[in-house]
């Protein structure tokens, strides 16, 4: 699936609001909230160079009709590599499915895992992994990853945007790491679409 960056008419937003949170495990964390907001897309780009997630190239933007009553995320700039250094933590989020051909969840989920690097990414997933393209979070042992309905979903490092979903091997199997978008690379043409 695309990567996606949603913007209302005057800035971009998140798809998510968080609402009231409560700790199952060290993990994995649960949100859930009756805050939301809906909206129509009025405009959809999508990265010209963009053939299928596997190959890079994978981000979009929406921009919602109406403006979105929510806090806006930085975005990272394309100065910002460091914060894809091996081993910063990250926070993924989304309602897809809790275990490999499982249900999909009726709450926002959200878990932490660590950036992984380039080369131990590239072990995993040999030419598959386009590292100006792609980046790797997640644990060697699994146990924590995003899962089928997250793609396109957001992994945040510090609180900024650094990537959305793309692929993986099942869903947090050992030896493959979650492989996301690295946004810095598209941070022009993305700003570009955001402030048209």
């Amino acid at each position: 699936m695309r990567s996606l960056y949603l913007k209302d008419r005057t800035s971009s937003n998140n798809l998510f609001k968080h609402g009231s949170a409560s700790a199952s495990s060290a993990a994995v964390r649960y949100l859930s909230g009756t805050n939301g907001t809906v909206s129509r897309v009025s405009k959809i780009w999508i990265n010209p160079g963009y053939t299928d997630a596997t190959n890079g190239d994978d981000v979009a933007v929406l921009t919602f009709s109406t403006s979105m009553p929510y806090t806006t995320a930085s975005y990272v700039s394309s100065s910002d590599t460091g914060v894809y250094a091996a081993g910063t933590t990250a926070r993924i989020l989304g309602w897809g499915t809790t275990s490999e051909s499982g249900s999909s969840s009726n709450q926002l989920r959200t878990a932490t895992v660590p950036i992984v690097s380039d080369s131990s990414c590239k072990s995993s997933y040999g030419s598959s992994f386009v590292a100006t393209d792609m980046v790797c979070a997640g644990y060697t042992s699994g146990g924590v990853d995003t899962c089928q309905g997250d793609s396109g979903g957001p992994l945040l490092i510090g609180g900024v945007p650094g990537r959305h979903h793309l692929l993986g091997e099942g869903c947090a199997e050992a030896g493959y790491p979650g492989v996301y978008t690295r946004l810095t690379t598209f941070s022009s043409l993305v700003t570009t679409q955001i402030n048209s």
